[in-house]
Parts: structure tokens; C-alpha cells; sequence
């Protein structure tokens, strides 16, 4: 696994690279756009969801504890 640390990736773009099984750790992502990102068994812990859309399937979506997807439907 490569390792990237001290470098400023700000406004980077990323266009069909493979990131499964990558770590972000204390990373800020605030106004990121993710376009068709395959999100299967991603966790995450910590997080902040200020201000946030999403548009897409929800199935199994487990957000401090409940299952949000029956309520977004």
C-alpha cells in the first residue's frame, strides 16, 4: 500500500483510479464532489455530515444505528 502524507492534495482529481481499500484518516473532504463511486461495505467512524446530499440507492444503510434506507424510501 502507498503511503501519501504531508502532501497537498487539495483539488486533486481522481478519474478512474482504484482507491478500494484506502484509508482517510483526519483527511478534510468539505466540497468534494463523488460522482458514481462504488461506496459497498464502506465504513465510516467520526464523521461530520454537515450540509450533505445524496442521490443515489440506499439499501442497508446503517447511520448511528438505524437502518435509513426503509425511511428513504
Amino acid at each position: 500500500m502507498a503511503t501519501v502524507a504531508g502532501n497537498d492534495l487539495t483539488r486533486s482529481a481522481f478519474h478512474t483510479a482504484d482507491l478500494g481499500g484506502s484509508r482517510f484518516v483526519s483527511r478534510p473532504l468539505s466540497d468534494s464532489v463523488i460522482s458514481s463511486p462504488d461506496l459497498h461495505r464502506v465504513v465510516m467512524r467520526g464523521v461530520e455530515l454537515l450540509v450533505v446530499t445524496i442521490e443515489g440507492d440506499i439499501k442497508n444503510v446503517t447511520i448511528n444505528g438505524v437502518d435509513v434506507g426503509p425511511l428513504v424510501e
